[in-house]
């Protein structure tokens, strides 16, 4: 498992260890000036197939992709 922010996930990303995306989306604004899910655009295409799309309480979406 990769907890981290987008720097952390591109080096993964780039470097090929990443086989399988979970996303949590909520529909929260705190304000801020907001992040990228990966902070380097990698030079390959990567293709992740959707394998589960469940809503969630309150408005939250689950996303998981595997490559």
């Amino acid at each position: 498992m990769l907890e981290g922010g987008g720097i952390t996930d591109s080096l993964f990303l780039k470097d090929g260890l990443i086989d399988e995306m979970s996303i949590v989306v909520t529909p929260i604004i705190d304000g801020g000036d907001g992040i990228n899910l990966f902070e380097e655009k990698h030079g390959g295409k990567l293709e992740f197939n959707t394998v589960i799309s469940k809503t969630l309480l309150q408005g939250g979406l689950w996303l998981n992709y595997k490559n």
